[in-house]
Protein backbone atom coordinates (compact mmCIF):
# COMPACT_ATOMS: atom_id res chain seq x y z
CA UNK A 1 0.00 0.00 0.00
CA UNK A 2 1.38 3.64 -0.87
CA UNK A 3 2.04 6.03 1.66
CA UNK A 4 -1.28 8.06 0.98
CA UNK A 5 -3.16 4.82 1.56
CA UNK A 6 -1.37 4.59 5.08
CA UNK A 7 -2.34 8.07 5.92
CA UNK A 8 -5.89 7.76 5.01
CA UNK A 9 -6.37 4.35 6.86
CA UNK A 10 -4.65 5.73 10.31
CA UNK A 11 -6.56 8.72 10.29
CA UNK A 12 -9.70 7.07 9.76
CA UNK A 13 -8.78 5.19 12.83
CA UNK A 14 -8.12 7.93 14.78
CA UNK A 15 -10.88 9.53 13.57
CA UNK A 16 -13.02 6.35 15.01
CA UNK A 17 -11.42 5.95 17.65
CA UNK A 18 -12.03 9.42 18.30
CA UNK A 19 -15.96 9.07 18.02
CA UNK A 20 -15.95 6.60 20.44
CA UNK A 21 -14.10 8.19 23.46
CA UNK A 22 -16.28 11.61 22.61
CA UNK A 23 -19.76 9.23 22.85
CA UNK A 24 -18.70 9.07 26.18
CA UNK A 25 -20.87 11.50 26.74
CA UNK A 26 -19.85 12.97 30.79
CA UNK A 27 -22.91 14.41 31.56
CA UNK A 28 -25.26 11.79 31.03
CA UNK A 29 -22.59 9.57 32.70
CA UNK A 30 -22.52 11.60 35.52
CA UNK A 31 -26.21 12.38 35.97
CA UNK A 32 -26.64 8.58 35.83
CA UNK A 33 -23.65 7.24 38.04
CA UNK A 34 -23.76 9.92 40.68
CA UNK A 35 -26.89 11.65 40.35
CA UNK A 36 -29.03 8.69 39.51
CA UNK A 37 -30.32 10.61 36.97
CA UNK A 38 -30.88 11.38 33.47
CA UNK A 39 -30.16 15.03 32.10
CA UNK A 40 -31.67 14.64 29.56
CA UNK A 41 -34.80 14.94 31.02
CA UNK A 42 -34.33 17.59 32.52
CA UNK A 43 -34.33 21.36 31.15
CA UNK A 44 -32.92 21.44 27.58
CA UNK A 45 -33.09 18.31 27.31
CA UNK A 46 -29.59 18.98 26.35
CA UNK A 47 -26.74 16.08 28.04
CA UNK A 48 -24.16 19.64 28.41
CA UNK A 49 -22.50 21.33 31.23
CA UNK A 50 -24.92 24.43 30.76
CA UNK A 51 -28.00 21.79 30.89
CA UNK A 52 -26.25 20.18 34.23
CA UNK A 53 -25.51 23.85 35.49
CA UNK A 54 -28.25 24.26 35.70
CA UNK A 55 -29.82 21.22 37.33
CA UNK A 56 -27.14 20.53 39.96
CA UNK A 57 -25.00 23.47 39.97
CA UNK A 58 -22.29 25.87 38.91
CA UNK A 59 -19.15 23.40 40.38
CA UNK A 60 -20.66 19.96 38.64
CA UNK A 61 -21.28 21.95 35.57
CA UNK A 62 -17.97 23.60 35.60
CA UNK A 63 -16.04 20.33 36.35
CA UNK A 64 -17.59 18.74 33.33
CA UNK A 65 -17.31 21.16 30.93
CA UNK A 66 -13.63 21.50 32.04
CA UNK A 67 -13.02 17.48 32.13
CA UNK A 68 -14.58 17.94 28.12
CA UNK A 69 -11.90 19.99 27.30
CA UNK A 70 -9.11 18.48 28.63
CA UNK A 71 -10.00 15.10 27.39
CA UNK A 72 -10.03 16.35 23.58
CA UNK A 73 -6.35 17.65 24.89
CA UNK A 74 -5.39 13.99 26.33
CA UNK A 75 -6.72 11.69 23.29
CA UNK A 76 -5.04 14.36 21.15
CA UNK A 77 -1.98 13.93 23.32
CA UNK A 78 -2.05 10.45 22.99
CA UNK A 79 -1.98 10.25 19.04
CA UNK A 80 1.03 13.16 19.58
CA UNK A 81 2.53 10.49 21.28
CA UNK A 82 1.91 7.82 18.59
CA UNK A 83 3.57 10.34 15.89
CA UNK A 84 6.57 10.79 17.77
CA UNK A 85 7.37 7.56 19.44
CA UNK A 86 6.84 5.44 16.29
CA UNK A 87 7.99 4.53 13.25
CA UNK A 88 5.83 7.41 11.61
CA UNK A 89 8.27 9.83 12.96
CA UNK A 90 10.58 9.25 9.92
CA UNK A 91 8.16 9.35 7.60
CA UNK A 92 7.11 12.91 6.07
CA UNK A 93 3.99 11.64 3.99
CA UNK A 94 1.91 9.52 6.99
CA UNK A 95 1.17 11.50 9.97
CA UNK A 96 -1.95 10.65 12.31
CA UNK A 97 -3.35 14.42 12.28
CA UNK A 98 -4.86 15.17 16.13
CA UNK A 99 -6.88 17.44 14.66
CA UNK A 100 -8.82 14.90 12.62
CA UNK A 101 -9.66 12.43 16.01
CA UNK A 102 -10.21 15.71 17.84
CA UNK A 103 -12.83 16.04 15.14
CA UNK A 104 -14.09 12.96 15.60
CA UNK A 105 -14.61 13.32 20.18
CA UNK A 106 -16.98 16.46 18.63
CA UNK A 107 -19.10 14.27 16.71
CA UNK A 108 -19.22 11.61 19.56
CA UNK A 109 -19.94 14.02 22.17
CA UNK A 110 -23.19 15.24 20.23
CA UNK A 111 -24.05 12.11 18.29
CA UNK A 112 -23.17 9.48 20.96
CA UNK A 113 -23.03 5.87 20.08
CA UNK A 114 -23.70 4.87 23.50
CA UNK A 115 -26.89 7.04 24.31
CA UNK A 116 -29.07 6.34 21.43
CA UNK A 117 -26.96 9.26 19.20
CA UNK A 118 -28.70 11.97 21.84
CA UNK A 119 -25.39 13.85 23.61
CA UNK A 120 -24.47 17.51 24.22
CA UNK A 121 -24.31 20.54 21.60
CA UNK A 122 -20.10 20.16 21.56
CA UNK A 123 -19.46 23.24 22.60
CA UNK A 124 -16.70 22.22 25.45
CA UNK A 125 -15.22 19.42 23.13
CA UNK A 126 -14.83 22.07 20.76
CA UNK A 127 -12.77 24.09 23.06
CA UNK A 128 -10.38 21.23 22.79
CA UNK A 129 -10.00 22.13 19.31
CA UNK A 130 -8.56 24.95 20.12
CA UNK A 131 -6.19 23.67 22.75
CA UNK A 132 -5.38 20.76 20.34
CA UNK A 133 -4.12 23.19 17.80
CA UNK A 134 -2.53 26.08 19.20
CA UNK A 135 -2.49 26.88 22.97
CA UNK A 136 -3.10 30.78 21.64
CA UNK A 137 -6.42 29.46 19.73
CA UNK A 138 -7.62 28.62 23.33
CA UNK A 139 -7.00 31.72 24.32
CA UNK A 140 -8.49 33.84 22.16
CA UNK A 141 -11.24 31.60 21.93
CA UNK A 142 -11.85 31.96 25.46
CA UNK A 143 -11.25 35.52 25.49
CA UNK A 144 -14.07 36.43 22.54
CA UNK A 145 -16.61 33.67 25.25
CA UNK A 146 -15.84 35.18 28.22
CA UNK A 147 -16.51 38.98 26.71
CA UNK A 148 -19.32 37.46 24.77
CA UNK A 149 -20.65 35.88 28.32
CA UNK A 150 -20.20 39.86 29.85
CA UNK A 151 -21.75 41.63 27.23
CA UNK A 152 -24.71 39.53 26.66
CA UNK A 153 -24.91 36.63 29.92
CA UNK A 154 -26.10 34.04 27.10
CA UNK A 155 -24.23 31.03 26.76
CA UNK A 156 -25.66 30.28 23.02
CA UNK A 157 -24.79 33.64 22.08
CA UNK A 158 -21.08 33.75 23.39
CA UNK A 159 -20.81 29.73 21.99
CA UNK A 160 -22.12 30.67 18.33
CA UNK A 161 -20.26 34.19 17.72
CA UNK A 162 -17.02 32.73 19.56
CA UNK A 163 -16.89 29.66 17.30
CA UNK A 164 -17.80 32.15 14.14
CA UNK A 165 -15.04 34.48 14.90
CA UNK A 166 -11.93 32.26 15.16
CA UNK A 167 -12.70 30.41 12.40
CA UNK A 168 -10.34 32.40 10.15
CA UNK A 169 -7.59 32.22 13.03
CA UNK A 170 -7.80 27.99 12.05
CA UNK A 171 -6.42 28.25 8.43
CA UNK A 172 -3.67 30.38 9.50
CA UNK A 173 -0.69 27.83 9.35
CA UNK A 174 1.02 30.17 11.74
CA UNK A 175 -1.54 28.22 14.04
CA UNK A 176 -1.09 25.39 13.45
CA UNK A 177 2.98 25.93 12.37
CA UNK A 178 3.80 28.73 15.10
CA UNK A 179 7.74 27.14 15.42
CA UNK A 180 6.78 28.34 19.09
CA UNK A 181 6.86 24.94 20.76
CA UNK A 182 5.12 26.64 23.91
CA UNK A 183 2.65 27.31 21.44
CA UNK A 184 1.77 24.39 19.24
CA UNK A 185 2.12 20.65 20.74
CA UNK A 186 0.57 18.28 19.40
CA UNK A 187 0.48 19.11 15.52
CA UNK A 188 3.38 16.46 13.79
CA UNK A 189 6.17 19.06 12.74
CA UNK A 190 7.48 16.46 10.49
CA UNK A 191 4.73 16.55 8.28
CA UNK A 192 5.89 18.28 5.34
CA UNK A 193 3.29 17.68 3.06
CA UNK A 194 2.38 21.11 0.86
CA UNK A 195 -0.65 21.81 -1.56
CA UNK A 196 1.26 23.05 -5.34
CA UNK A 197 0.53 26.98 -3.80
CA UNK A 198 2.57 26.06 -0.82
CA UNK A 199 -0.18 26.17 1.71
CA UNK A 200 0.41 23.61 3.99
CA UNK A 201 -2.02 20.39 4.46
CA UNK A 202 -1.88 20.21 8.06
CA UNK A 203 -3.03 23.59 8.45
CA UNK A 204 -5.88 23.17 5.50
CA UNK A 205 -6.80 20.35 7.99
CA UNK A 206 -6.78 22.38 11.20
CA UNK A 207 -9.25 24.68 9.39
CA UNK A 208 -11.44 22.45 7.88
CA UNK A 209 -11.95 20.39 11.03
CA UNK A 210 -13.30 23.38 12.70
CA UNK A 211 -15.08 24.54 10.06
CA UNK A 212 -17.12 21.32 10.29
CA UNK A 213 -17.22 21.27 13.76
CA UNK A 214 -18.42 24.98 14.14
CA UNK A 215 -20.93 24.61 11.42
CA UNK A 216 -22.22 20.88 13.21
CA UNK A 217 -22.49 23.26 16.55
CA UNK A 218 -23.68 26.38 15.56
CA UNK A 219 -26.63 24.20 13.55
CA UNK A 220 -27.24 22.10 17.06
CA UNK A 221 -27.83 25.41 18.36
CA UNK A 222 -31.04 25.91 16.12
CA UNK A 223 -33.48 26.27 18.91
CA UNK A 224 -31.55 28.71 20.72
CA UNK A 225 -31.25 31.03 17.53
CA UNK A 226 -35.09 30.50 17.49
CA UNK A 227 -35.23 31.71 20.40
CA UNK A 228 -32.71 34.49 19.86
CA UNK A 229 -35.00 35.80 17.40
CA UNK A 230 -38.22 35.66 19.29
CA UNK A 231 -36.05 37.60 21.93
CA UNK A 232 -37.30 34.76 24.44
CA UNK A 233 -33.97 33.03 24.90
CA UNK A 234 -33.11 33.05 29.07
CA UNK A 235 -29.78 33.68 30.37
CA UNK A 236 -27.84 31.28 32.34
CA UNK A 237 -28.48 31.00 36.23
CA UNK A 238 -25.58 29.80 38.50
CA UNK A 239 -27.39 29.10 41.29
CA UNK A 240 -28.19 25.32 41.47
CA UNK A 241 -31.84 24.25 41.35
CA UNK A 242 -33.71 23.13 44.55
CA UNK A 243 -35.80 20.03 44.39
Amino acid sequence: MSDIGFLVIYNLIAFFLGYLWGSLNTSILVSKFIFKDDIRKHGSGNAGSTNITRRFGVKVGGAIFAWDIFRVYLFSLFIYIINTHSDLRFNPVVNIYPQIAAFGIVLGHIFTVFFKFKGGKGAATVVGMFLTVNVLLFLIGAALWIALMFYKKIVSVATIFANLLVIPLFFLPWMTYSGIESLSYLIPHNAFLYLDTGYPIAALVSGLAFLLAAAIIIGMHHSNIKRLLNKTEKPISLRKKTA
